[in-house]
């Protein structure tokens, strides 16, 4: 089984208070392109709209409709600090529970950072209005730096949110809601001035509210270790292993080991763009009688700024995710998307983004 998915949207953006907010479901982040007052607290509002010929994501008797969402918010840190660090890219589909990996934090920090945030949106709908309903994330994250060669970050992300139309066994009079809970404890130790070694551990836990989707309940540990070596001061070049145990509420047969291995760049090549490229192989390794999964696998990020006004993001990746369909084992992803951002005044921005998401679905379809 496969499923296609197109998405373009201009989306309007008020910084009413602060500099940042974050304005639609589908953004992982809202990013600090424009700066900031430094202090502990950092208020914001933000107002976003979009409109949709495929409201439901049915394959005909389409329904369009115009999404406004009103998402007020608050992060705040200490010691006080400019900008808002970036926020995990949590996904539910995802094998431990990230959607994208985190690019280094390159921050230099006192002895310690405490940092957290809460945003919800509230999304009204013009002519379903029985669908309107309020998404809220709240992240924490407590870093210990006891030397320049030395960082312990322990951080926790709580999501709750409703799946898109269209996904797994729900229907459009159904609410499909989820929360996910991510917990995760980082360490680097700097070995030498180019030589630089990270292990991290996480801990994903995700539930629904309706006994449809209890079948996609799950438990994932993710245990890595990753290898940097500074081949310029812009260029770096890394390693990186992963090791995720998934293990399902309700279907054993789901339950999986995965053993990641990659090869990839990090760059700054100038204050305008910062990226990151990895290249590797997934070996998936079903518990019950399902027919184990091997994919190479590709994610791209990219930011560029074209002026201090203008920015543009890119994504991309190919991996291995869990399904969202009862009577699958798995689904292959490749997803590109882009967003590109202008400031209109200092606290006006506008918001271009279009994206194109293929699963494709392994193992029997149930019927």
């Amino acid at each position: 089984m496969r499923k296609r998915t197109w998405l373009i949207s201009l989306m309007w953006v008020v910084w009413l208070i602060g500099a940042q907010a974050t304005v639609y479901a589908e953004e992982q982040s809202a990013e600090s392109l424009f700066g900031g007052d430094r202090g502990n607290w950092h208020p914001s509002l933000g107002l976003s709209g979009y409109w949709t010929d495929n409201l439901f994501n049915t394959a005909d008797n389409e329904k369009s409709d115009y999404v406004a969402a009103v998402s007020p918010g608050l992060w705040l840190a200490f010691p006080a600090r400019f900008d808002k660090p970036a926020s995990v890219p949590t996904v539910n589909n995802a094998a431990g529970g990230m959607a994208y990996s985190m690019m280094d934090d390159m921050t230099e920090y006192g002895l310690y950072q405490i940092y957290a945030s809460y945003t919800a949106d509230l999304f009204y709908y013009d002519e379903y209005s029985d669908e309107d309903f309020t998404a809220q994330k709240a992240e924490a994250k407590l870093g210990f730096y006891p030397g320049p060669k030395t960082r312990i970050e322990l951080s926790h992300v709580y999501d709750d949110n409703r799946e898109d139309f269209g996904v797994g066994e729900s229907s459009p009079d159904q609410d499909d809601k989820y929360t996910g809970n991510l917990t995760t404890l980082t360490t680097g130790y700097q070995l030498t001035p180019k030589l630089n070694l990270q292990a991290l551990g996480s801990f994903y836990k995700l539930d629904y509210d309706e006994s449809f989707s209890a079948f996609r309940e799950r438990e994932d540990w993710t245990f890595g270790g990753k290898i940097t070596f500074e081949l310029t001061p812009k260029l770096d070049l890394f390693g990186e292993y992963e090791y995720v145990d998934t293990d399902y509420d309700s279907d054993d047969e789901l339950d999986s080991e995965e053993n990641k291995f990659y090869a990839g760049v990090t760059w700054s090549i100038t204050d305008k763009t910062r990226g990151l490229a990895k290249f590797g192989y997934n070996n998936k390794d079903y518990d019950g009688d399902v027919s184990d999964e091997d994919e190479l696998q590709l994610e791209v990020q990219l930011d560029y700024r074209f002026s201090p006004k203008t920015a543009m993001r890119l994504n991309a990746l190919r991996y291995l995710n869990e399904t969202d369909t009862a009577g699958t084992t798995g689904r292959l992803t490749h997803e590109v998307n882009a967003d590109l951002r202008y400031q209109l005044a200092q606290k006006v921005s506008t918001n271009l983004k279009a994206g194109w998401l293929n699963d494709d679905y392994e193992g029997d379809i149930t019927v």
